[in-house]
């Protein structure tokens, strides 16, 4: 929760800036946003694109990493949409 001071994260994040693309399962098209921060097993990124709820999966490729996410998380923050995504293992 935003606004508690409690800290849920359970693996640090670094802070980037980058492009991140995502291509959400069944949509034909890709959505470009923008790589917020990563970790060893996920990423967080914003972008402008109203339907990506949690628990859908997408493709992503960003300059650190490409494969299969699940959406964790959407806010609406400042105008904009950012989600946290947990990279899919196989």
């Amino acid at each position: 929760m935003r606004g508690t001071g409690t800290d849920f994260r359970r693996e640090t994040r670094v802070t980037v800036h980058g492009e991140v693309l995502l291509y959400p399962a069944g949509n034909p098209g890709y959505i470009v946003g923008q790589l917020l921060d990563v970790s060893k097993n996920g990423f967080r990124v914003a972008h402008n694109y109203e339907s990506i709820p949690p628990g859908r999966e997408v493709g992503f490729k960003h300059k650190f990493s490409q494969g299969k996410a699940r959406v964790a998380w959407t806010l609406r923050i400042d105008g904009h949409i950012e989600c946290g995504c947990e990279v899919v293992r196989d």
